[in-house]
């Protein structure tokens, strides 16, 4: 669960950066369009990369998830009829 916490901490972070990003791009508008291209180059580049990272962490969340799923149903054991689950 700690695990998944960082994952989800991380994931966040980088949403955070992304959003960044967008405003940044949008504050291009104002530079003229030969150091605007170069910057969108270097910022698509940086985009790109933020892309790949949030889809690894999407990635480690979804397999931890999984993996605290399995934790609670094996500790609440199998499913018999008739009987409550071991708490």
């Amino acid at each position: 669960m700690k695990s998944m916490l960082m994952t989800w901490r991380e994931s966040m972070a980088r949403l955070a950066a992304l959003r960044q990003l967008r405003q940044s791009i949008e504050a291009l508008e104002d530079y003229p369009s030969d150091s605007r291209e170069s910057m969108l180059a270097s910022l698509g580049q940086v985009i790109r990369e933020e892309e790949e990272a949030a889809s690894g962490l999407e990635r480690k969340l979804d397999q931890a998830l999984l993996r605290a799923e399995g934790q609670v149903e094996s500790s609440s054991g199998p499913s018999v009829p008739g009987r409550l689950p071991n708490p």
